[in-house]
């Protein structure tokens, strides 16, 4: 059985001279959690990839775009599941909702608020590594 956890992470949003928590940098934060890569530089890779007028790592990043990403880390097709009970337990999970996503690492929830609580629908999940 699936026991929500969460703990407050940025994604080292913070630690790269960000002065606030950006509401719609949620693909740059959960990237940078799942891959361990450095807020910066998925900031960087994220904006080069940018290919729409509206679409910046600080208010929001497209499927498309992200998808690009993920293929290149070899995260595999998304699997589709509708409850977090349905989450693996272990490993490092890019996780999709409606307008959000999560790193969620090991079963523990990693972002700046709880989409739990704020019923985010789950709609599937990669799993990176």
């Amino acid at each position: 059985m699936w026991i929500k956890r969460i703990s407050y992470n940025d994604g080292g949003r913070r630690a790269a001279g960000f002065k606030t928590v950006q509401m719609g940098d949620c693909v740059c934060r959960a990237l940078s959690i799942v891959t361990g890569q450095d807020y910066m530089t998925t900031h960087r890779i994220l904006k080069e990839l940018c290919v729409k007028d509206q679409e910046h790592p600080d208010t929001g990043i497209y499927p498309e775009t992200y998808r690009k990403i993920l293929k290149k880390i070899r995260a595999g097709r998304m699997k589709k599941v509708s409850r977090w009970e349905d989450l693996p337990e272990q490993g490092r999970i890019f996780a999709v909702m409606e307008e959000h996503v999560v790193a969620v690492i090991d079963g523990v929830i990693n972002d700046t608020y709880d989409p739990v609580e704020r019923q985010h629908s789950l709609q599937g999940y990669y799993r990176i590594g």
